[in-house]
């Protein structure tokens, strides 16, 4: 089993952002979304990682597990302040000939 705890830092510039309807036509920028007009965002956080699979390109038991947090505030710069958080839970199982994987995966920003 493998396992990582890491300090991590994310960084986002977004800029020329537009907005679609179901048609595909451009429309205007919802009024009062924060960061519909674009801009900059640096946050800070911390990531673990438990990795249990026999293989990582073509896994059939044990698991793999990863949680991070981040936490973007305008003291460091970004835009606007927010936080993120980031659950990978994976459990495999070994059916003989089938393979099958069970995902749960939930950014939460």
């Amino acid at each position: 089993v493998s396992e990582l705890i890491a300090a991590q830092a994310k960084y986002f510039n977004y800029f020329d952002v537009q907005f679609y309807d179901t048609s595909g036509s451009e429309i205007p920028p919802p009024q009062g979304l924060e960061g519909s007009e674009g801009g900059s965002y640096l946050g800070l956080g911390a990531g673990i990682l438990k990795d249990g699979r026999n293989s990582i390109l073509t896994p059939f038991t044990n698991y793999y597990l990863e949680f991070s947090s981040h936490f973007y505030s305008k003291a460091l710069g970004s835009s606007s302040s927010y936080s993120s958080f980031l659950i990978d839970y994976r459990k495999y199982f070994d059916f003989e000939t089938r393979k099958i994987a069970q995902q749960i995966i939930n950014p939460n920003k």
